[in-house]
């Protein structure tokens, strides 16, 4: 149910449940999920209850939203329990006082007593992976595998399964992990059960298997065009005055871009999640420009931007974010040279060339980074710079998005230290978000054997509940991820010998590394 901005003062929207019979005394739970984005002006939201389908009949208020924006689905939760038997119906109110109040939405609204069980909701959602432009598929390396996102509510137990020869990690586990050897499509099935029952859920995924000893030539991405959301250009997500996040209906209002130059940055990255010892060369990039202005204006202190520079870089990674002390490739241009000289308001799409194929091993970004630009300048607002990337959402709700912040958000707590970080960890509404890149690469040789041994010998011994490394030396960095890509642990030596309890984690293949130097092992 949607109702769009109103151009009234004192708007009344009203819609009504239908009429419900209820119980004297009897407690009920009612929930709702509301979307609330805001525009130009406050809105206001109320959810009544009465006896009647009439407005004047409903003068007891259970919700009133008036000091916030929702910009996000959110799910809201109220007990009511009626004073004598009889019909009752629910009323959602769109009653801001001051016109162009956004958008109101509201989805999957339930009634029930409160000492029922309601049975849970079922969804999945598959982590992130290579997107592959040539095999119009989901990619993975042989011995890879890929994150199961439990987005299921209320449930106690979970089983999993998957069919043609797919394995499940650990089949009762939340979010455990598929491993697949073989190129082709799978269904995989979640139950989510609790007392009050089960739901469960399908999704088939069409996947391709690169296979040891090929060689490989492809354009990737990290987000699938048929189910992560891309915005355009009219909802190109951007910073408001206040810090937060639009994404719609932002054509020609805001300038500082999500993905692209603001306030807080000029410096932002994808990141492509590969096996640690896996070798490939970027020889080119391909990235979409959605929106696009030069500050060239003559004024007193002349300034034009067209002159000013930006970098391409190929960062590797190291803890887990990019190694900018340690660039693989860089491309220094003018803005003018690559993304001309004149503003647009469409899509145009960008490759930038490095002069000498780029050489990576593992997990890798694709950054661009700005020099300082004239973004707020004396006069009109469109005579500034702007520069807007295409900005992609992953339903996962995983981000692949990297910042390098200048400075925080106001009221934020986010502490300013010059590196790169997860762009949610310093903007909570960018969780999920992508910035488009699409890297040109080649492979010599695929390789899916993830063993490399140390220099000195290394010794591990696991069960279910705890790893044990010895043969260490005090000071030694220790990393371990899964093969997916997630940092479990992380820490420093202390003795010979180190304890990592694995309890919690999820049955499958995880690497250990020691001051470079990585080894797998299976729990």
């Amino acid at each position: 149910m949607v109702t769009t901005t109103s151009i009234l003062v004192s708007r009344q929207d009203i819609a009504y449940t239908p009429l419900l019979e209820m119980k004297a005394g009897q407690e009920y739970n009612v929930s709702f999920y509301l979307y609330m984005p805001g525009e130009g002006n406050p809105s206001k939201f109320k959810f009544t209850v009465g006896q009647e389908q009439a407005y004047d009949m409903h003068e007891n208020v259970l919700l009133e939203i008036k000091d916030r924006k929702i910009t996000k689905w959110e799910k809201q939760e109220i007990t009511f329990t009626p004073e004598s038997d009889g019909k009752y119906c629910f009323a959602f109110w769109a009653c801001s006082e001051t016109p162009f109040d956004g958008y109101f939405a509201i989805d999957d609204f339930v009634l029930r007593k409160a000492d029922d069980i309601v049975k849970p909701s079922c969804n999945f959602q598959y982590g992130n992976t290579l997107y592959s432009i040539f095999e119009g598929n989901t990619c993975i390396f042989n011995g890879q595998s890929i994150k199961l996102i439990n987005l299921s509510d209320n449930a106690d137990t979970y089983t999993w399964s998957v069919n043609n020869g797919g394995q499940i990690s650990d089949e009762n586990a939340k979010d455990p992990e598929l491993i697949i050897s073989e190129s082709g499509s799978y269904e995989i099935t979640l139950t989510a059960t609790n007392k009050g029952g089960s739901a469960t859920a399908k999704k088939t995924l069409h996947i391709t298997v690169f296979e040891e000893g090929e060689s490989l030539s492809d354009a990737w991405t990290t987000t699938n065009d048929a189910t992560d959301k891309i915005f355009s250009q009219n909802d190109l997500p951007s910073y408001k005055e206040d810090g937060s996040i639009q994404d719609y209906n932002t054509y020609e209002v805001y300038y500082d871009y999500a993905v692209g130059v603001s306030d807080y940055y000029k410096c932002f990255a994808e990141r492509f999640v590969l096996p640690h010892n896996q070798e490939i060369t970027v020889n080119s990039v391909s990235i979409n420009v959605l929106m696009y202005n030069l500050h060239i204006r003559t004024v007193a202190d002349y300034v034009d931007d067209s002159k000013k520079e930006f970098s391409m870089i190929i960062y590797g990674e190291k803890d887990g974010k990019p190694d900018t002390e340690n660039p693989l490739g860089t491309v220094r241009k003018t803005l003018a040279e690559v993304f001309g000289d004149a503003g647009y308001y469409q899509p145009v799409r960008h490759s930038i060339h490095f002069d000498e194929p780029v050489k990576v091993k593992g997990t890798f970004y694709v950054a661009l980074e700005f020099d300082e630009l004239t973004l707020h300048p004396e006069g009109t607002v469109i005579e500034r710079t702007f520069f807007g990337a295409d900005t992609r959402y992953h339903l996962n709700n995983e981000t692949t998005l990297y910042v390098k912040p200048e400075k925080a958000i106001p009221g934020s707590d986010f502490t300013v230290t010059g590196e790169y970080c997860k762009a949610d960890e310093f903007c909570p509404a960018l969780k999920g978000y992508s910035f488009g890149a699409t890297p040109w690469i080649n492979i010599d040789k695929i390789v899916t054997d993830i063993n490399e041994s140390f220099t000195n010998e290394l010794y591990i011994s696991i069960d279910r509940n705890e790893l044990k490394v010895s043969d260490l030396t005090a000071g030694d960095n220790i990393s371990i991820y899964s093969v997916s890509g997630q940092l479990m642990w992380k820490g420093k030596a202390t003795d010979t010998e180190v304890y990592v309890s694995t309890s919690s984690w999820n049955n499958g293949v995880y690497i250990i590394s020691v001051n470079g130097k990585s080894a797998k092992f299976i729990i």
